[in-house]
């Protein structure tokens, strides 16, 4: 990745993988529900989490370890529910 940090085209295509894989995980997660995404470079984060916040989850706990990220996200409960 970090090979191509400079490559338009190739960050593009990283932004739509995000923008994908966020969008899976949280159609698949009920409401109020966890999810814990691992092994992200720092420098991926600003993009991954934009793309979960589109997708309707929202930043619980990060976690920073070097050049690696540790999110923890939830997915907003809808109103009047629990997640139950």
């Amino acid at each position: 990745i970090r090979h191509v940090a400079g490559d338009w085209n190739a960050m593009r295509w990283l932004h739509r993988l995000f923008w994908l894989m966020a969008a899976v995980a949280a159609g698949a997660a009920a409401y109020g529900a966890g999810l814990l995404l691992a092994g992200l470079l720092e420098t991926q984060e600003a993009a991954v989490r934009k793309a979960c916040r589109k997708a309707g989850l929202r930043l619980a706990q990060r976690l920073v370890n070097g050049d690696w990220s540790v999110l923890w996200l939830r997915k907003r409960a809808e109103w009047g529910k629990t997640g139950r």
